[in-house]
């Protein structure tokens, strides 16, 4: 018999992918208006916070849900070597997306590694770690779609050849920057 809590939790993640399929998730949402709850971000910004939990979720769902996910398939693999992993790859990066705003994502998260503490056998967990890691992707796909790629980027273009001849009177030689820093740039 499949542990209640999985099948439950698998479920909730099932109707969840559908409804964000082509919904905006409501945290993602409150995320890029910086409407999350407490303010996250420094500096009475928050255009940080939005591009560092795009990078946080993807490494979550390609790396830690990926990851967890073929332990959990492969029988080299103990239950204890999976909460181990699971241990190394899933809270640090799902407690930050919680401070950033998405606090559903970190819920279903939560859940699923106290499932991987309590479970004795690795097939209670397939089926929702496949969920889970469908569901991080997919958020993933709208924290990265709305992210706000040219409010940051603007500075940092790339400059004309006539530009840079420019700027070029204000670089400073590698003997002048060695007064500076006396330490070998080599």
């Amino acid at each position: 018999m499949m542990n209640a809590k999985a099948v439950e939790l698998n479920k909730e993640l099932i109707a969840e992918i559908k409804e964000i399929t082509l919904n905006e998730p409501i945290d993602v949402k409150r995320m890029r208006t910086g409407l999350m709850d407490p303010p996250a971000g420094s500096w009475n910004q928050y255009f940080t916070t939005h591009l560092f939990a795009d990078g946080e979720i993807r490494a979550l769902g390609y790396l830690g849900m990926t990851t967890v996910d073929h332990c959990l398939r492969d029988d080299k693999f103990t239950m204890e070597q999976v909460r181990i992993v699971a241990g190394f790859l899933l809270p640090f990066g799902g407690e930050f997306l919680a401070y950033a705003g998405l606090k559903t994502l970190w819920g279903y998260l939560k859940r699923f590694i106290d499932l991987i503490n309590e479970c004795d056998k690795k097939e209670d967990l397939i089926e929702v770690c496949r969920s889970l890691m469908i569901y991080v992707n997919y958020t993933h796909a709208w924290t990265h779609l709305y992210a706000p790629w040219g409010a940051g980027g603007t500075a940092f273009m790339f400059k004309s050849s006539e530009e840079m001849e420019e700027l070029q009177k204000y670089f400073k030689s590698e003997e002048e920057l060695k007064k500076d820093y006396p330490y070998d740039r080599n």
